[in-house]
């Protein structure tokens, strides 16, 4: 009896394991999933390890070609006496020498034209405040050509009190008040007229290479600018020195010995009511010491004595016209290049 029991207890766990499997295999057939045996696993597993080692191979082979290629690249090129840097082509539109563009490029000494780090020149270039815009290139096999614009500067920046004279040192403005720092004194910069705000202003705004962000400075660039468009202004009438120091008022020294005083908006505006004070001083033979264009009506007016006689302006070939360096700057711009290694591998192309 209990035989019996124990081969129909066995009988129904194979049963429900045939149900089992049958029931595993209508849920796959279901889902459309593969039923793998053993053996294609391991097949699969094999076949992908073929494919490991061919994708490594063919890896493998390009790394080594890549190698070479690099290897002959360098060596036609880099390694090659004649893409040595030979000719450097200087083009500038100011007052900058090539041997002062030269010298703050900082160009290395016998080095590949393909080695040349063209962004570090373009920086060292425009971290001097003359420098407008840059454009470095290389022209092969052996030549590097540099191209500088630069600000065209228009009046001094000075403070009161301060000595004038000194202006190898000074602070120049362009049209567009970027402050531009001095390096050297050329005979056309004596011209310009200066324009005057406090000292402690001078340390707390300027920033060489950057715009001196004053209402009175703007002001006074403008006055600059607007005043040779005047038509009716006397040719001798020389703007000196602009005193800017007061945001309501430019009080303005001319020459000879001519003292005006401006608001700072409707510049152009006041500029037309001086050429009619002019107009009217000179059918009276008179000239004016100090004119008040504040004041819409009735202009307030000082004139000279009447036995005053301005200088004549120098005739214009008894002025000096070229460019006469005054002083260079108290220390090199490069101190890995110098005068010989120029020399050596430098040839500048007029």
């Amino acid at each position: 009896m209990s035989r019996k029991k124990h081969t129909s207890n066995s009988k129904r766990s194979r049963e429900k394991a045939r149900q089992a499997r049958r029931e595993a295999r209508e849920v796959r057939e279901m889902l459309k999933m593969p039923v793998d045996s053993r053996r294609g696993v391991n097949r699969r597993a094999a076949e992908n390890r073929r494919r490991f080692r061919r994708g490594l191979l063919w890896l493998t082979g390009l790394t080594a070609l890549a190698v070479a290629g690099w290897a002959l690249f360098h060596k036609a090129f880099y390694d090659n006496p004649e893409f040595l840097l030979k000719h450097v082509e200087v083009l500038n539109d100011g007052t900058l020498t090539k041997q002062e563009i030269l010298q703050t490029a900082q160009i290395p000494s016998k080095i590949n034209l393909l080695e040349i780090d063209l962004k570090a020149i373009d920086t060292n270039l425009r971290s001097r405040s003359q420098v407008r815009d840059v454009r470095v290139k290389r022209k092969v096999p052996d030549t590097l050509e540099i191209m500088v614009w630069e600000r065209t500067p228009v009046a001094w920046l000075g403070y009161q009190g301060g000595d004038l004279d000194k202006r190898q040192e000074g602070i120049l403005l362009d049209a567009e008040g970027i402050a531009i720092c001095c390096h050297t004194l050329y005979r056309e910069f004596y011209d310009f007229p200066v324009i005057l705000i406090p000292r402690e202003m001078i340390e707390e705004f300027v920033i060489y290479g950057e715009k001196v962000d004053l209402p009175s400075v703007e002001a006074a660039l403008e006055l600059v600018h607007l005043w040779p468009m005047e038509p009716h202004l006397h040719p001798n009438l020389h703007l000196a020195q602009i005193d800017a120091s007061r945001h309501y008022r430019l009080t303005v020294d001319c020459l000879p010995e001519t003292q005006l005083v401006f608001l700072p908006e409707n510049l152009r505006g006041q500029l037309i009511k001086l050429g009619d004070t002019i107009r009217h001083g000179e059918r009276q033979n008179r000239y004016f010491a100090k004119v008040d264009l504040t004041v819409a009506d009735n202009i307030p007016v000082i004139y000279h004595d009447a036995n005053f006689a301005p200088a004549l302006e120098a005739p214009a070939d008894a002025i000096e016209q070229q460019p006469a360096p005054r002083w260079q700057p108290r220390s090199p711009w490069n101190h890995q290049l110098s005068e010989q290694d120029l020399e050596n591998i430098v040839n500048i192309d007029s």
